[in-house]
């Protein structure tokens, strides 16, 4: 049985669309919903990311494409450089 709760606030509308697209995995569904929950100027960060969904960098990236390739998500194919020359967040 399914456990439904009323919700006071702090909550995220996800169209089922997403849980429906049979060209997701389960894994890939879940990342896009997390992301989804963060607010609209929240930047993505591989390392955030890695730790609080405890995945390795290999099964993140590798989700991150499944994401791109079917159109959920947006990304730069280099990742850019400041003014000191680091590495600056890769959307």
């Amino acid at each position: 049985m399914i456990i439904r709760h009323k919700h006071n606030g702090s909550f995220t509308v996800v169209p089922n669309a997403i849980f429906n697209d049979d060209r997701l995995s389960l894994a890939a569904k879940g990342l896009l919903g997390y992301l989804l929950s963060r607010p609209r100027n929240w930047e993505v960060r591989h390392d955030q990311l890695q730790r609080k969904l405890d995945v390795g960098r290999k099964l993140l990236s590798n989700l991150l494409n499944e994401l791109k390739e079917v159109g959920y998500l947006e990304r730069d194919d280099e990742q850019g450089r400041d003014d000191q020359n680091r590495f600056t967040t890769l959307n």
